[in-house]
């Protein structure tokens, strides 16, 4: 979309993200976060109106809808939308965890699964085992990891 190709919003979109990744080092900045953010800003930008182009508009939508403040109303969105789907960028190389059991006397050790991996699992053995068992099944036999597609159920 030409809209994309503008710096001045391609300008915008970096700053947002850096702001982001400032604000939640934890996350900081991952693939596809600009995916996310970039149909927001577009949005906002469009219903923004501007005190120019709208002198009649009612004083209350003209605040809400400044454009003077697109960029930053477009980053508030893209912040309570991350802080809802965080889980799907965090990762953290915390090693093994280590287990003992002092019934059994058993020391069990677990690789670290990232959130976005267990969350992909259980849509893939519950939720798609449950309503298509053969589309569960010829994904079984093909090799598909759940994390492939998970993300965009």
């Amino acid at each position: 979309m030409e809209y994309f190709r503008s710096p001045k919003v391609q300008a915008t979109l970096t700053n947002i993200l850096f702001v982001q990744a400032l604000t939640l080092p934890d996350i900081g900045y991952r693939q596809g976060m600009h995916e996310l953010l970039a149909p927001i800003l577009q949005a906002v930008q469009f219903d923004a109106l501007s005190q120019d182009s709208t002198p009649d508009a009612p004083a209350e939508l003209a605040a809400i809808c400044d454009s003077d403040w697109a960029e930053a109303d477009a980053w508030a969105l893209f912040r309570v939308i991350m802080s809802r789907i965080s889980i799907w960028y965090e990762w953290r190389d915390e090693g093994p965890q280590t287990t003992f059991s002092p019934h059994t006397g058993a020391l069990e050790i677990k690789p670290h699964v990232a959130p976005i991996v267990t969350v992909c699992g259980r849509i893939h053995n519950e939720l798609v085992r449950s309503v298509d068992p053969e589309l569960h099944g010829a994904l079984q036999r093909g090799g598909v990891e759940p994390q492939i597609y998970g993300m965009y159920v």
